[in-house]
């Protein structure tokens, strides 16, 4: 991690009201997506994996989160690429764990029908964007993941302040409502509209940024 990723980190645990809303959302989040997908994996391997990230970032200065500058002056959009980046790191030490006592209790590890049939659903921008996406990546697929994390990292600058911060509330699971409020939209309907266009746009802007660069 560069500097400026470090001391926004840090003005973040310096905060405990910030930082406690910020790892209660992100916790809800981690459980509701790995049970979505394993609904056989308990609750201390959900929060073991999810712990073992956050350390690893927070403590231990280990991982390859970046983001732009723009988004590092912008809280709402650091906390949301923030959380996607620890979601991501969850998830994969979540497998590895699954995998671990797969081989002890000599079974495979399944995907649910309830996990497999949403996961046909793309339902962020990444996996709409590259739907052959491994939601459990392998370390050989990090450096693409890496490069696709930072392509929309680009596309989410090109926004609008009110567009990014509408799309990054919405990411975190606010409510219309919710979102209206806090960035003073018209009405529930302005807000899913935009939702809607920005992403759209977002994944425009990804799949092109991504066949120039490759």
């Amino acid at each position: 991690m560069d500097r400026a990723v470090r001391e926004s980190i840090e003005r973040l645990r310096r905060q405990p009201a910030r930082f406690r809303c910020f790892y209660d959302k992100l916790r809800r989040d981690f459980h509701r997506l790995a049970r979505r997908s394993y609904s056989w994996a308990y609750d201390a391997e959900i929060d073991e994996s999810l712990n073992d990230a956050f350390v690893a970032l927070f403590s231990q200065n280990k991982g390859d989160f970046s983001a732009a500058s723009q988004i590092l002056r912008d809280p709402l959009a650091f906390e949301t690429a923030l959380a996607a980046y620890l979601i991501g790191a969850g998830r994969f030490k979540l497998l590895s764990r699954l995998r671990e006592r797969a081989k002890q209790e000599d079974r495979e590890v399944p995907l649910d029908d309830e996990g497999e049939s949403r996961l046909d659903q793309p339902d962020t921008v990444r996996e709409a964007a590259w739907p052959d996406t491994d939601p459990f990546p392998t370390p050989e697929d990090s450096h693409e993941q890496t490069r696709r994390a930072r392509i929309l990292a680009r596309c989410m600058e090109k926004l609008t302040v009110l567009a990014r911060q509408t799309f990054a509330l919405a990411l975190r699971g606010y409510t219309d409502v919710e979102i209206q409020a806090r960035v003073g939209s018209s009405s529930t309907v302005a807000v899913r509209r935009r939702v809607s266009e920005t992403k759209t746009l977002l994944i425009d802007c990804a799949r092109r940024d991504a066949q120039e660069t490759s």
